[in-house]
């Protein structure tokens, strides 16, 4: 009863972290590609006040990150954005395709946050700046995705992304 609770609290808290991204039908980047160098194992993520511990595995280019118990897996596709950070490609089975940054400057503690996206974010941190309502959230081109995900590295670089977007992921040894 514990596991399926615990199963429903991450599925809800993922959805909700969610809302509000940039997305995408298909990937934007080519997942042969991805980096191989970022850690792998156990670690404890923490969301705001919650937290749960997640099993991030490589299957070549890819990773799968999971509950533990290989229920509810996402593939991650890591392409480098300089100075040991990532754009993530984040591919949940059966929903849109979402985009991240991840600071891997260290082995042991990854921050990460989701590209955000909705009424109020700036034009030049969403794919579509013309676009009206959701469309404005839909990723087409790679350099301005890019572009987008370096703006959030600076953010990070300076702690100036808001607690409550950033998400921590502490290796479990």
């Amino acid at each position: 009863m514990l596991n399926t609770f615990m199963r429903a609290v991450l599925l809800c808290t993922m959805m909700l972290a969610l809302a509000g991204c940039i997305v995408s039908q298909s990937p934007i980047f080519d997942l042969s590609n991805g980096a191989t160098d970022l850690p792998t194992g156990r670690f404890e993520r923490r969301s705001g006040d919650g937290k749960f511990t997640i099993e991030i595995a490589r299957q070549g280019s890819l990773y799968i990150y999971s509950d533990g118990d290989g229920r509810d897996t996402t593939i991650l596709s890591f392409h480098a954005i300089g100075e040991g950070f990532y754009l993530v490609v984040v591919i949940p089975p059966g929903r849109p395709i979402n985009y991240g940054v991840v600071d891997a400057r260290s082995q042991d503690k990854l921050p990460f946050t989701f590209l955000e996206c909705g009424d109020g974010t700036p034009a030049d941190l969403v794919p579509g700046p013309d676009a009206k309502g959701p469309d404005r959230c839909v990723a087409g081109d790679r350099e301005r995705l890019l572009a987008i995900a370096n703006r959030y590295k600076a953010s990070m670089m300076a702690n100036g992304i808001e607690a409550s977007t950033l998400q921590e992921f502490t290796r479990i040894p």
